[in-house]
């Protein structure tokens, strides 16, 4: 069960309750630029539904709730994964609100979220990725102490005609020694 606490955000498993505020996430998502980059998301609460009891099972997916509203305003991924080379590891992924960018929550969920995948649970590595034209989220893996290991071309959707939506991604880790000794 995960319930970890910052000054601001309660991170916790997803729950039933969850579902206006987690499709509120994903259709703005889906609407975003950066929306033809990733899997697509569920856009009714209907299709929603079946994500969010997947999201709601174990613990490898944390709802970031503002305390002050008891809102779930974005989600944290720590996916037991393989990585780039077939090693097993941890994912680490996000998705905000886009009314609550640039206002710090996602460092500050990414580094409590770190702070108990690399430290408590004594995980050996994080992988992440994003497109490469989302410089958001690089500036973001970057100040959580994510070095960039490579890049590949890929694609998660298909544009209206079918063809594959092609984009430079950027392959990124964190040890958990570059993470004690990053300060």
């Amino acid at each position: 069960m995960i319930r970890l606490q910052t000054e601001r955000l309660l991170l916790r498993n997803f729950t039933s309750n969850d579902l206006k505020d987690l499709l509120e996430i994903t259709q703005q998502y889906e609407a975003s630029e950066m929306g033809k980059y990733d899997q697509p998301y569920p856009q009714t609460a209907k299709e929603l539904q079946p994500l969010l009891d997947y999201l709601s099972m174990g613990d490898e997916f944390a709802a970031v709730e503002l305390k002050t509203q008891g809102k779930v305003i974005g989600l944290m991924q720590i996916q037991l994964k393989k990585d780039f080379v077939g090693e097993v590891v941890r994912g680490f992924g996000y998705n905000f609100n886009s009314n609550y960018h640039g206002q710090g929550y996602a460092t500050e969920a990414g580094k409590e979220i770190l702070k108990y995948v690399l430290g408590e649970l004594k995980v050996d590595k994080c992988t992440a990725g994003t497109a490469a034209v989302n410089a958001s989220s690089q500036k973001l893996l970057k100040k959580l102490g994510f070095k960039k290991i490579g890049e590949k071309m890929t694609h998660f959707r298909e544009n209206i005609n079918g063809l594959p939506i092609e984009f430079l991604y950027n392959l990124y880790e964190l040890t958990r020694e570059q993470w004690i000794t990053k300060d």
